[in-house]
């Protein structure tokens, strides 16, 4: 027999003696719950043992899951409408290999859950597989897409499936529309509304459209972080930066509740956001004052450690404490464009020290590697000409800059000729770098000339730089020198250029900024429309990108407070929407399907942690909620270790509370966590009662009945 065990009596007495700890001596009586009956009893008793079998193989093969599949199948005999052993069995022909028997298995489901969404999305779509052409399987979906009696939300997956394979024969207006009719059909349809978006950017692209179809994505799907992040790009891309602001800190929000800390990247692009869309004023403090508190902090320490006379030798002195390089170069910027000289100043310095400290480090990391090293020279002279570039157009510092340069320049042509590294340093890969560094010098020297007969060569000599040679950076510098020598009719397209090109870049905050100092204007001319379409993206969005309690609720309870010593533990699961537009249901659909039932298992006065396995579940019966709906399940939560140690140890009392976690993660400190945008739920103390059986002065009575 399938998954049979076989014990002599005296290895049950052993075993059931162990495992309930011995008899209790004179135990009170409580009177017991109605028990499972006999054969629910010996259904999920068999299904259990199906179960812990396959889970002690460390890597379940075909057969292992077959045999898996034959126990379950014996175990439903006993009860063979019990959908939780149903749904198991089914997972098991499936892991297999035995699709034939998986899908007359789900047929047999639906018979007893007609309501199960994903079933019969699976029997349908291995029916439509075994029709042979192609016009036959799209002549099946027409039927299908016509039958009333399909959910809305099963036949916008059947019409996304008949769009795609229409557009597999080439039909590619048949394949628009039934993309159409699956995003009209299903809002939650998130595939449907990624691939009509991606449809559109290649055959329209127009920003306001585009705009509309990222609002379907997001209603799709709206605690995905990355639709908000290309919500937030698309926005800043047509001058909307309000609105961009908006979703990039949905973006932030919901990727710091994937555990995902933000970027200084990411701190970087809302202060350029913050730019672009109110001005420089303040930006430029608020990057600074981390830094001044982190050195202030430092600096007490340090002289309360003078003060108690203890040696600070060896320590780092506030002035080691530096922003990152590109922090100091926005600072830089942003102070110029507000007028603060001193500011500016302070973050030359940072920025100086900074890719100082920066290319040291780079360059010790080498340990002596002479070709890694000659990739970090080249690299540093790089930095040394963009800082000396942009520290130039910020207007701070120009002999420092001058005599920088020039260093750096002579430095590099004493490498070239020394004897030493000749053949070894290609003087193609050193040429970029050589252009860059007399871009910074040329530019100066065109600063210098305002006013004097030798300005137009100058300007001339920047140009072919940028046109001729693409010397990085050479746009910039050539439309500073433009506006310095107010050739604003020349500067003014330039601007406009490097802003639609990158508007949510430093760089392109800075020309933005320059346009709108001339008297401009922003070159974005749709950028109030899509500002006023991204407006009417509804505020509750908002929220629901705050927190999971905003738009969906979780509760789990016991099916009874209290349980009989031998009962198989069912907890009733809810999930409910809560938010006022259709939710997609999934393993990582905003309602997130697989729940993780972690117990705390007390015996007596013990807290049982060894046995506390949790099970995982899923409820993805149903493919979306609408508004206000709820979707109730009973799991099994006893199905594995936990639920056999309960049920072994009829001798003490025990008490359990069962905590549900949505879309479940593992962390190395913190062990099982709800996942992103999910929620966790437990249940009430569930008791158990030891069995009277298990009482010292009922022994010989219960000896004689085992025997029997």
């Amino acid at each position: 027999p399938v998954l049979a065990l076989s014990f002599d009596l005296g290895q049950k007495l052993g075993l059931i003696a162990g495992l309930t700890g011995g008899l209790t001596l004179a135990a009170p009586v409580h009177a017991q719950p109605t028990p499972e009956s006999p054969e629910d009893y010996a259904a999920l008793g068999l299904g259990r043992i199906a179960l812990l079998d396959l889970r002690t193989q460390a890597n379940p093969t075909e057969a292992d899951f077959r045999i898996a599949m034959l126990g379950l199948d014996l175990a439903r005999t006993y009860a063979p409408e019990d959908l939780t052993l149903l749904r198991r069995q089914i997972e098991a022909a499936w892991s297999a290999g035995e699709d034939d028997t998986a899908i007359a298995l789900t047929r047999d489901l639906l018979k007893i859950d007609p309501a199960d969404e994903v079933a019969l999305l699976r029997v349908i779509a291995t029916g439509i597989e075994r029709i042979q052409t192609v016009e036959e399987r799209l002549s099946a979906y027409e039927r299908l897409l016509g039958a009333q009696s399909l959910t809305p939300a099963v036949r916008s997956r059947l019409a996304l499936d008949a769009a795609l394979l229409a557009r597999e024969t080439g039909d590619g207006q048949l394949f628009v529309d039934l993309l159409a009719t699956s995003t009209e059909l299903d809002s939650t349809n998130k595939e449907a509304a990624a691939r009509a978006l991606a449809f559109f950017d290649s055959a329209v692209g127009e920003p306001g459209g585009r705009l509309d179809l990222l609002a379907n994505l997001l209603l799709a799907d709206p605690v995905d972080p990355y639709v908000h992040a290309q919500s937030s790009d698309h926005l800043s891309r047509n001058g909307a930066f309000e609105q961009s602001i908006r979703f990039h800190d949905h973006a932030l929000n919901l990727l710091l509740s994937a555990g995902c800390a933000p970027q200084h990247a990411d701190v970087l692009r809302r202060i350029q956001l913050r730019w672009l869309a109110f001005g420089p004023e303040g930006l430029a403090n608020e990057l600074e004052l981390p830094v001044l508190q982190e050195r202030s902090r430092l600096e007490q320490m340090l002289q309360l450690m003078v003060q108690r006379g203890e040696d600070i030798q060896g320590f780092q002195r506030p002035a080691d404490i530096l922003p990152p390089p590109e922090s100091a170069m926005h600072r830089m910027l942003l102070a110029q464009a507000e007028g603060d000289p001193g500011a500016a100043s302070r973050a030359s310095e940072d920025l100086r020290t900074a890719t100082a400290q920066q290319m040291q480090q780079m360059l010790l990391a080498t340990q002596g590697n002479r070709d890694q090293a000659r990739e970090i020279a080249l690299l540093a002279t790089r930095v040394r000409a963009e800082t000396a570039i942009t520290m130039t157009i910020a207007g701070v510092q120009p002999e420092l800059v001058r005599a920088d340069a020039r260093q750096a320049r002579e430095a590099m042509d004493r490498a070239l000729a020394d004897e030493a590294l000749i053949g070894e340093i290609d003087p193609a890969i050193v040429e970029p770098a050589r252009r860059q560094l007399d871009l910074s010098l040329a530019l100066l020297d065109t600063i210098d000339a305002v006013g004097t007969p030798e300005a137009e060569t100058r300007l001339e000599d920047l140009r072919t730089r940028w046109i001729e040679q693409n010397v990085p950076m050479s746009p910039l510098a050539y439309v500073h020198a433009l506006i310095v020598h107010r050739e604003l009719t020349t500067a003014v397209p330039i601007l406009r250029e490097l802003v639609i090109s990158e508007p949510a870049s430093m760089w392109g905050a800075w020309a933005h900024q320059q346009l709108l100092d001339l008297g401009a204007g922003s070159p974005f001319t749709q950028a109030e429309a899509l500002s006023s379409s991204a407006r009417a993206i509804p505020a509750w969005l908002d929220r629901m990108a705050e927190a999971p309690e905003n738009f969906m609720e979780l509760t789990v309870r016991a099916m009874r407070p209290e349980e009989h010593a031998t009962s198989m533990t069912h907890l009733r699961l809810t999930l409910r929407n809560n938010s006022p537009i259709p939710l997609a249901v999934g393993p990582s659909a905003p309602i997130n399907s697989r729940i993780l039932l972690s117990p705390v298992l007390d015996a007596d006065l013990d807290r049982l942690t060894f046995v506390a396995i949790p099970e995982v579940t899923s409820v993805d019966t149903r493919l979306r909620l609408m508004p206000r709906e709820r979707l109730e399940i009973d799991v099994w939560a006893g199905a594995g270790v936990a639920g056999w140690y309960l049920e072994a140890t009829g001798a003490r009392t025990t008490r359990t509370r069962w905590r549900a976690l949505q879309g479940f993660i593992i962390t190395p400190n913190s062990g099982y966590q709800p996942g992103p945008m999910c929620l966790t739920a437990e249940t009430d103390i569930i008791t158990r009662r030891p069995l009277p059986e298990t009482r010292f002065d009922q022994a010989d009575r219960w000896v004689t009945r085992l025997i029997a």
